[in-house]
């Protein structure tokens, strides 16, 4: 790919090229229209014994005849060197033999050695402003798109000292205030409502607790959990920083079992029954944050609907697999819901990759994770 600065570089080049091309033509046409000027002065005046009259055409001498072929030529190459200039005074023609006095002819080497060296030195000299011009200017820009990636996005025009990247800045202040502006208002609006529908998820959560037994209270606590989930996923993605944590060494099997222990109200059902195939040595380096929303609603949406059939979790190298094995689970997994749509646009945000297969033997959700403890 070309870069601007090379652009740059090569038009100024090129440009210099044609300068002293074309200025170098016209020094050298300068210098031959002033020795011809020069001639024709010289055939104005009597007496030069270079200088001879004829009263007619036909007495020019015949090798000027031949070279002028028509009476209107003002120059002739002669034969062996002899270079001729002619003038109509009158009825008679004027013929000057001037190969003595040619000055310009003889020099045409000399000039083009004194013409060659200094172009290339031009060309030399705009090359180099050409490659510091485009330097500061590129630097400017770069300097600039390095505040962009880091998202010092509030000084910009700091590093613009010409008027065009300035411009060009506070277009990109402008923008990215804009931006901050309207991701703020959705955060806050996120937070509030999350923040409202948690108490009286928590007040439900507690009274359903407290009716267990009840087929009722029990339904009415996978609705609360299933709310969580939602409000949970909600809050980060609206939190920018749960996207962008850095990552930590997650020690799987603890991580996996931590998050089966936090949801011990359905793995209390007579119906369903959990296997856990994680080597205890396996770890992946992933925000802990993230993963955590992600994989528990995962686990959660599988104990949810896996009634009569084992609840599978898998882990090998970077990739945890949940595998539910009912056939209806196999239907919902076709139409996905808000909160599976919400943990999508979470594994997107954290370069996390989900993947949803639907089998005979039943639906696999498989996380992998971009990148290993020893990578």
């Amino acid at each position: 790919m070309t870069t601007m600065r090379r652009r740059l570089m090569l038009s100024v080049a090129a440009l210099a090229v044609a300068i002293c091309i074309v200025y170098s033509a016209l020094a050298l046409l300068f210098a031959y229209v002033v020795e011809d000027h020069f001639f024709a002065s010289l055939l104005t005046v009597e007496g030069l014994p270079f200088v001879k009259r004829y009263d007619e055409w036909k007495d020019v001498p015949e090798e000027v005849r031949a070279g002028a072929k028509s009476p209107k030529a003002r120059e002739v190459a002669g034969r062996d060197g002899r270079h001729y200039h002619l003038r109509k005074d009158g009825d008679q023609w004027v013929v000057a033999e001037v190969s003595s006095l040619l000055a310009v002819r003889p020099m045409r080497l000399t000039l083009l050695k004194i013409l060659i060296p200094a172009s290339a030195a031009m060309l030399i000299a705009s090359i180099v402003i050409a490659a510091a011009i485009a330097r500061r200017s590129v630097r400017q820009l770069t300097a600039l798109a390095g505040a962009v990636e880091s998202g010092a996005t509030q000084k910009l025009t700091a590093h613009a000292s010409d008027h065009e990247v300035r411009v060009v800045a506070q277009a990109l202040e402008t923008a990215f205030a804009r931006v901050e502006n309207l991701l703020q208002r959705e955060r806050a609006f996120v937070g509030d409502v999350s923040h409202e529908l948690r108490t009286p998820l928590a007040v439900i959560r507690g009274a359903a607790e407290l009716l267990a037994k009840n087929a009722q209270a029990q339904r009415i606590l996978d609705a609360t959990q299933s709310s969580e989930d939602v409000i949970d996923l909600m809050l980060a993605l609206a939190r920018e920083e749960t996207a962008h944590e850095s990552p930590a060494d997650i020690h799987v099997l603890p991580f996996v079992e931590k998050l089966l222990l936090h949801h011990r109200g359905l793995l209390g059902r007579d119906d369903v029954e959990v296997e856990v195939d994680i080597p205890p040595q396996m770890h992946i380096v992933a925000p802990a944050a993230a993963t955590d929303v992600v994989l528990s609603n995962l686990i959660t949406n599988a104990l949810r609907h896996g009634g009569g059939t084992p609840i599978f979790i898998h882990g090998r190298e970077r990739t945890i697999s949940v595998r539910n094995g009912r056939a209806e689970q196999q239907a919902r997994a076709q139409r996905p819901g808000i909160g599976l749509h919400l943990v999508q646009r979470l594994c997107a945000a954290c370069g996390f990759a989900l993947a949803i297969e639907t089998a005979a033997t039943g639906t696999t959700a498989a996380l992998t994770f971009s990148s290993r403890p020893d990578s």
